[in-house]
């Protein structure tokens, strides 16, 4: 009952949560790694999404707030990849980038709609790519949505091109995330290694 109470937080109460979110995004973590159907109960309940609303936001406050970003991307990758969205067609159960292989469930409407937002899509590559800590969260999550997604990998490489490039520290971090989705394989699998070696 009382986690319940909590997971509504976010969605019902808003303002809520995006003032004091670090107590929030810490038990979502440990709730989300307790379990695939604790995954499933977080994004039914809203979390995934208020948790994408709160990293679209350009708000300084809550920035200072959570300034240890870890924890936030790494409950959005458990729960991103346990959602299947249209662009993955029939085979949408099969991303071998998924949490778990069948058991997908299918992403909420307000979460596929954050999702073609190309600005907040945008800002969340920037933010992975930028991420100062864990790697891997920002990797496993950029393999998962690019996944028979050609466009999603268009929007990554062109902000590779005109955001990211400046440090040795950013090149290699680009080239370790461009060598793996080079060696995704998908029906697009050819177009997308076209993309990378050719450009657009």
């Amino acid at each position: 009952m009382f986690i319940t109470l909590l997971l509504i937080i976010p969605r019902n109460y808003f303002t809520e949560f995006s003032t004091y979110p670090t107590q929030y995004i810490t038990l979502f973590n440990l709730y989300a790694l307790s379990g695939l159907e604790q995954k499933r109960q977080l994004v039914r309940k809203g979390a995934l999404h208020a948790l994408l609303v709160l990293i679209s936001r350009e708000d300084y406050h809550i920035k200072v707030i959570y300034q240890d970003s870890s924890k936030l991307y790494e409950v959005i990758s458990l729960l991103l990849r346990i959602c299947k969205f249209g662009w993955q067609g029939e085979n949408a159960d099969l991303n071998p980038y998924a949490i778990t292989i069948g058991g997908l469930v299918q992403a909420p409407q307000e979460v596929v709609e954050w999702m073609d937002e190309s600005l907040f899509v945008n800002r969340l590559l920037k933010q992975l790519i930028e991420l100062p800590t864990d790697r891997a969260v920002a990797l496993d999550m950029i393999l998962y949505l690019c996944w028979e997604n050609l466009q999603f990998t268009k929007i990554l490489l062109y902000h590779f091109s005109f955001e990211c490039l400046f440090t040795p520290n950013e090149v290699k971090n680009a080239t370790t995330i461009i060598e793996n989705i080079f060696e995704i394989n998908d029906s697009v699998q050819r177009e997308r290694q076209r993309l990378i070696l050719l450009g657009f």
